[in-house]
């Protein structure tokens, strides 16, 4: 799926007033999860992590671990394979 159909997808689930989209749980699950078989289920995981480490560096919301700093340096495949999935979509 081309990032413009998910983008116009989910302009059009916002069209919708809160409410209805509150009540909708099939509007939700399509906002809220883009099952689209683009990533792998277990990169889509790992992307979260990441997310919500990224989360806690920028937020300070706990003592940042120094260990876990250095133990995400050696994961960086993680992000190349994530790049070549999207641009493997873009293409």
């Amino acid at each position: 799926m081309k990032l413009e159909q998910t983008v116009r997808k989910l302009k059009e689930i916002a069209t919708y007033s809160w409410e209805d989209y509150n009540q909708n749980e099939g509007l939700k699950d399509r906002a809220e999860r883009r099952e689209e078989g683009i990533i792998s289920l277990d990169l889509a995981e790992t992307m979260q992590k990441i997310a919500g480490f990224r989360n806690i560096l920028v937020h300070d919301y706990l003592e940042i671990d120094q260990q876990i700093v250095y133990a995400t340096l050696n994961k960086l495949q993680d992000f190349r394979e994530f790049a070549q999935c999207i641009y493997r979509v873009l293409d």
